[in-house]
């Protein structure tokens, strides 16, 4: 039996993989000798008296590496990495719960104009500027009956990503179905819930704030998942059937041969 790669094939293969240990050396001598974030971390700390923005701003490659692990070695499609990473800091700021109904309101109240949008033939940077502004005034309106501790007026950022969200679950309905759209939007929620716990964890944002340079730790991880071809945990649930049929007809068949 020959193999199916050939020479040609795996000469690419092999060079990518030096390269990719080649990095990941580089990186781990870097962060062993000279701690780069950590001092940075002292000068931040120095000029402007505490660490929380900057603790905040070394999560977000924590959190986007675990977005890449959730979609590609789980199977949590979504729509793209940036609308889950964004919801995801929303909920942080409101709590899981207040977020997930704040923006089940947005989607509720904002789809019905994304839809009406479409009578108009607009171009979609100025059907963008709508939502955003749509999403803006009732979120503004939301704020306005909301208990003062939750601060809603203050989600500028999140408030684009939604409206983007919106328009992504409007277009995946008219393109391909409604349960598509609800399905993408489901998984980008999950996802977004799924790293706003992550976020909040007490033992990371301490192991975080305590060794800065646990940061940098999401650039080899993110090279090590990108080079993963194999099943991702979804597909192993969706073809557990066809799995099991393939499992019992081989029993069948190494029962039939031994009667022979």
């Amino acid at each position: 039996m020959t193999s199916l790669a050939s020479p040609a094939n795996a000469a690419p293969r092999d060079r990518n993989t030096s390269v990719t240990a080649l990095a990941l050396l580089s990186l781990g001598l870097l962060v062993w000798f000279f701690e780069p974030l950590g001092a940075l971390m002292q000068v931040f700390v120095e000029r402007h008296g505490s660490a929380t923005a900057a603790l905040e701003l070394l999560l977000v490659p924590v959190g986007a590496t675990l977005i890449v692990v959730l979609r590609t070695m789980v199977g949590i499609e979504g729509f793209g990495i940036f609308s889950p990473l964004i919801l995801a800091y929303a909920f942080v700021r409101l709590g899981t719960v207040v977020g997930l109904l704040t923006f089940m309101a947005l989607l509720l109240a904002v789809t019905p104009a994304r839809l009406l949008m479409d009578r108009f033939a607009l171009l979609s940077v100025a059907r963008t500027g709508i939502l955003v502004a749509a999403c803006a005034v009732v979120l503004f309106a939301l704020s306005a009956f909301a208990p003062a501790y939750l601060e809603l007026s203050s989600l500028g950022l999140p408030v684009v990503i939604m409206a983007g969200i919106i328009d992504r679950f409007v277009t995946a309905q008219m393109d391909q179905s409604t349960g598509e759209a609800v399905k993408l939007s489901l998984f980008t929620v999950l996802a977004a819930a799924i790293l706003a716990t992550f976020l909040q964890w007490g033992a990371l944002r301490g192991a975080v704030a305590a060794t800065p340079d646990l940061a940098l730790l999401s650039f080899p991880l993110c090279l090590l998942v990108g080079r993963y071809t194999g099943l991702r945990v979804s597909e192993y649930y969706r073809f557990r059937a066809v799995a099991d049929a393939g499992s019992v007809g081989a029993g069948k068949s190494g029962a039939s041969g031994a009667e022979r």
